[in-house]
């Protein structure tokens, strides 16, 4: 896939934009008309970090499409988390494009605990 053959659905592509272009350049762990999952470049002191990104730019989704993104990382999370994870929101170094999180619960990272603590935390694995 090269930048110039994007999804028919996307509106918006934004070249210098980290996570409109992980498509073109990193293996995906899942991909439909809608959205890709991939692992996360900063594991942030977790095992496994995955996450679910809109194939469109935009900071905001609407509700059913937050709903699909939810049921779609719970769907391929049971399959790579083999121990207890989450899936929060609000955990992102790229405000502008709208992306979910799943990660293991636990974390070597001392701050990353810390944020543990205090995000919203959508979904957890029994």
């Amino acid at each position: 896939m090269n930048i110039n053959s994007s999804p028919r659905n996307r509106k918006i592509l934004l070249s210098d934009c980290p996570l409109c272009t992980i498509p073109f350049r990193e293996r995906l762990i899942y991909v439909d008309d809608r959205a890709y999952i991939c692992e996360t470049k900063d594991k942030k002191g977790h095992k496994t970090r995955i996450m679910i990104v809109s194939f469109e730019h935009g900071k905001e989704a609407c509700e059913k499409f937050e709903q699909y993104a939810v049921w779609k990382l719970v769907e391929i999370g049971s399959k790579i988390f083999t121990e207890g994870w989450i899936i929060v929101r609000g955990m992102t170094s790229v405000p502008d494009h709208w992306h979910l999180i799943a990660e293991d619960e636990s974390s070597t990272d001392p701050r990353e605990r810390e944020l543990l603590k205090t995000i919203s935390i959508i979904w957890k694995s029994e």
